[in-house]
């Protein structure tokens, strides 16, 4: 019985620092875009173009406005 705080704490303090790793260790923005297209607004429709992630995000930045929004003139459609 005299272990059993200790124990708790050690438990404690492990799961802590596992969880801290797993949440620093996990790109968001990458792990969203895994699948999806670039969509390239031509007059009022959008198209589809054959680019990365990356790619799309960097044409996306001159419109400053979200890459997951079809807003501006690049976006990234998560549902292709």
């Amino acid at each position: 019985m005299n272990g059993l705080p200790r124990k708790i704490i050690l438990v404690t303090l492990g799961s802590i620092a596992l969880a801290l790793l797993l949440w620093a260790d996990v790109p968001v923005e990458e792990t969203v875009a895994a699948s999806g297209c670039c969509k390239q607004k031509v007059g009022n429709n959008w198209h589809r173009i054959n680019e990365t992630f990356e790619n799309c995000k960097s044409l996306n930045e001159a419109d400053g406005d979200n890459v997951f929004e079809p807003t501006g003139n690049y976006w990234w459609d998560v549902s292709c």
